[in-house]
């Protein structure tokens, strides 16, 4: 009986073995960082797994001592929308790393101590891990943050009794905290000085010459400092009027005192002021007939200089009066609880004193006469003369997502659908303006009403430009620029990436729209939000080539895919040139790569599922890889153009239009090489936390030829024999 136990205890003992040998990965402590000197977030201590660092600066990641000569070496990333990404993969039995293309130039390896070295930018916070083979460590958090600029603040001219604003904006970086100071020192203690908006904008209400100094206005966040200082000088309003009275009374002495022209005198007849009426008076008085020194008599002199007193001191009269109820408004918003930032809005071009008609009214000159219009007056002066005229290249890309060359390219080329002629009514807007007002509104968030403010035109204005530009170039320029372009250059950049005779890859993305008014639950998704889908075809360098857009977010990938005229084109082998390779003993045509939720064809190459030995897990990499410019091209549409982030107001046969023109404006920004500014990731991805991409099923049909193919990559990949 005891040595009938012995085999069964050896082979408990072997399965033991057999199990934990196929246990994939077994965790163990911590990932480690550190930021290099000089930075400016060096001096900033590393928590056991979380590190900030900012823009620019070099951070260092160490693995946990480990000992093993063979295996693969793994540094992965995960953003905040769970999608893992490796970094790079490094095989030690080859000593040879595969970097992702989008870290080249910004990553540093060492194949002694595995250390990851990464300048960053700010796309670059996220998770952290390493692995191996059979170990991972726990994800390491780092938070990036961009360095703050020179804060810019502006300020409104005041006078004595008004009120003063100032507003302190940052160009680049995220501001945690600001700090106002007054000639060096913090604010006095009044109820006059009130903070808004974050304490980014200053009032004094009721402003007096001893509010008169330099303002200082100092940002900060956790990696950075910077301020900006700024000189008030408040005027008083009799100031203003005694100089308004010293022009008025030089004027008069002239005019009554220099010699007639004509050397013979001659005395044309004035009408006296007592006499005439209240309008007539200063204009008779300045404009009849000249009088030389001998004809003036001293009670005349005497009552000009009378009368110009009199208008002055009606003038100082107005303007008391106009300070002491704009007081007393305020006063009762106080009392009530209404202050707010819409109640004390000051704008930047208001005059505090009186405008030239209402002294005018006063003095009798004119009438006052109640005018109507049929539309409101508004101004363009912003776009006129300071966007056009002043904006250099980074304000343009900032706020156009282009430079102003490739804007004004744009133009040009969308010029003979939006150029319109002026009418006896109006004028009608330019092929700039219409094409900057939809630029900022598909680029921005923001409501139809504040893009028509920023521009001096109507809401309804902003959207019939969106539409007409959206169309132009739908009919002018998708024909021109979503194309397939030079095949040739398009597979060697996929085989640099490590995918042999790819001439493109596929997927697609929802776009969050509006309940529509007719069959709205077919454009419910899984993940229960209205959309329309954005199916696209990608070169290596993350550029359009097809896109099919319109279908409800219902309707799965896969479905679209076969009735779009893409597949159709692959179908009939009119896509792409006749160009096959040998892999193995199998010919390979030209292929393009999707997820495991499109059908694997002889032209559509797909990842394994399911439980995946060695070979098909580097097969996937490699595809994966490859595969990502799509899911890179996306998240760069929709960060350029953010209207596509959040529900897009419009109709059912418009949202096509504008998705599309989208897709065209990416394509004309990636091929003029427009810079793509990080916090545009940051920001996108804020917005489409709310709107997470539905999971989509994968499908499982495949035909042979497909199926040999696939197998003969994934035996090439391995032996190291496939086209790179």
């Amino acid at each position: 009986m005891e040595r009938s136990g012995a085999p069964l205890l050896v082979c408990f003992l072997l399965m033991v073995l057999i199990w934990v040998h196929e246990i994939p990965a077994v965790n163990f402590t911590h990932v480690t960082a550190r930021t290099l000197s000089p930075c400016y977030s060096a001096n900033l201590t590393p928590t056991s797994d979380r590190l900030i660092s900012a823009v620019g600066c070099t951070v260092v990641f160490s693995p946990p001592g480990l000992n093993f000569s063979t295996g693969i070496v793994r540094w992965d990333y995960k953003n905040v929308s769970s999608t893992v990404l490796s970094i790079l993969v490094y095989f030690k039995d080859q000593s040879k790393v595969d970097l992702h293309p989008s870290y080249n130039g910004n990553v540093e390896f060492s194949k002694t101590n595995w250390t990851l070295q990464i300048k960053l930018q700010l796309g670059d916070g996220g998770l952290y891990r390493f692995r191996t083979s059979s170990h991972e460590t726990n994800w390491f958090q780092l938070e990036v943050i961009e360095p703050l600029s020179q804060p810019e603040l502006q300020s409104n001219s005041s006078l004595v009794g008004s009120t003063t604003e100032f507003v302190c904006k940052v160009p680049v970086g995220k501001v945690d905290s600001y700090q106002w100071k007054k000639d060096g020192k913090h604010l006095p203690e009044d109820s006059r000085f009130l903070l808004f908006q974050n304490d980014s904008m200053l009032r004094i209400l009721n402003t007096t010459l001893s509010d008169n100094g330099v303002y200082t206005c100092e940002v900060s966040n956790q990696v950075s400092w910077n301020e900006t200082s700024l000189k008030l000088d408040i005027q008083n309003p009799s100031n203003v009027v005694v100089g308004v009275v010293v022009v008025i009374v030089v004027f008069v002495l002239v005019a009554t005192l220099l010699p007639e022209a004509n050397p013979v005198s001659r005395v044309v007849s004035r009408p006296s002021l007592r006499q005439s009426n209240s309008r007539q008076s200063f204009r008779d008085f300045f404009l009849c007939g000249r009088h030389t020194k001998a004809s003036m008599e001293a009670a005349q002199l005497t009552l000009a200089i009378r009368s110009t007193l009199k208008t002055t001191r009606i003038i100082q009269q107005y303007m008391q009066h106009r300070n002491l109820a704009k007081q007393y408004r305020a006063r009762r918003r106080r009392q009530r609880g209404h202050v707010s930032d819409q109640d004390m809005d000051t704008d930047f071009s208001e005059s505090m004193g009186p405008d030239n008609a209402c002294i005018m009214v006063l003095m009798g000159q004119v009438h006052a006469v109640e005018c109507r219009f049929w539309a409101w007056e508004t101004s363009t002066d912003w776009w006129d003369h300071i966007v056009l005229q002043v904006w250099d290249d980074s304000q343009w890309l900032r706020n156009f997502r282009m430079r102003k060359g490739t804007f004004m390219e744009l133009c040009d080329l969308l010029s003979p659908a939006l150029r319109r002629m002026n009418t006896k009514m109006r004028a009608a807007l330019t092929v700039e303006k219409q094409v900057a007002i939809a630029l900022w509104k598909l680029a921005t968030p923001d409501s139809y009403r504040s893009v028509g403010n920023q521009f001096g035109v109507g809401k309804s204005t902003v959207g019939a430009a969106v539409m007409q530009v959206a169309h132009a170039i739908k009919d002018l320029l998708i024909s021109r620029v979503v194309t397939l372009g030079n095949v040739q250059v398009i597979v060697d950049g996929f085989a640099a990436m490590g995918f042999p005779n790819c001439g493109g890859a596929i997927d697609g993305t929802h776009i969050p729209i509006l309940a529509p008014e007719h069959q709205a639950a077919e454009y419910i998704n899984h993940k229960g939000y209205f959309s329309i889908v954005l199916q696209a075809l990608v070169d290596h360098k993350g550029c359009f080539t097809n896109i099919n857009v319109g279908w409800p977010g219902k309707v799965h990938d896969a479905r679209i895919f076969r009735n779009s005229g893409l597949f159709q084109k692959l179908q009939e082998g009119t896509l792409f040139p006749d160009h096959k390779i040998t892999v193995g003993d199998v010919e390979m045509p030209i292929v393009i790569l999707g997820d495991p939720a499109y059908p694997l064809m002889p032209w559509l190459m797909k990842p394994y599922t399911g439980s995946l030995e060695s070979s098909q897990k580097l097969f996937n990499y490699r595809l994966s890889k490859c595969r990502m410019v799509v899911e890179c091209a996306f998240g760069r549409l929709k960060a350029r153009w953010r209207s596509l982030l959040t529900c897009l107001d419009l109709s059912e046969t418009n949202i096509p239009t504008v998705i599309t023109a989208c897709c065209v404006l990416h394509n004309i920004c990636e091929s003029k090489g427009e810079t793509f500014m990080a916090g545009w990731e940051v920001e996108a991805n804020r917005l489409a936390a709310g709107y997470a991409q539905p999971d989509t099923r994968a499908v499982r049909r495949a035909q042979e030829g497909a199926v040999r193919i696939r197998e003969a990559l994934k035996t090439s990949f391995m032996t190291g024999q496939a086209t790179v």
